[in-house]
């Protein structure tokens, strides 16, 4: 990758330093509570009827996390709406 590999690498870490948007910070909410109920995204891909594949893809954010898919997962971790609303707030809080 040389030099150019070097600055997109800056470049996303200083995306990710000034805010995050909304899907990446559900992203987090959701890895944060699977590992904090200490689920292997085997354990949880199976709850959803996915495969662990394309569970760690929507976790890692290179597959976009349709609704029915979030709601999901929410459900086989045990989150409820307030959770998930708490982001969005402080998502939106942030950008004014």
């Amino acid at each position: 990758m040389g030099n150019a590999g070097n600055a997109l690498g800056k470049a996303t870490r200083s995306k990710m330093s000034m805010g995050v948007d909304a899907a990446e910070r559900l992203r987090l909410k959701i890895r944060e509570r699977r590992e904090a109920l200490r689920l292997t995204a085997a354990v949880v891909a199976k709850k959803v009827g996915i495969s662990r594949p394309f569970y760690t893809q929507l976790e890692g954010g290179t597959r976009r996390m349709d609704t029915v898919y979030m709601f999901e997962l929410f459900r086989a971790l045990s989150m409820d709406a307030s959770e998930v609303a708490d982001v969005l707030y402080n998502v939106r809080k942030a950008e004014g």
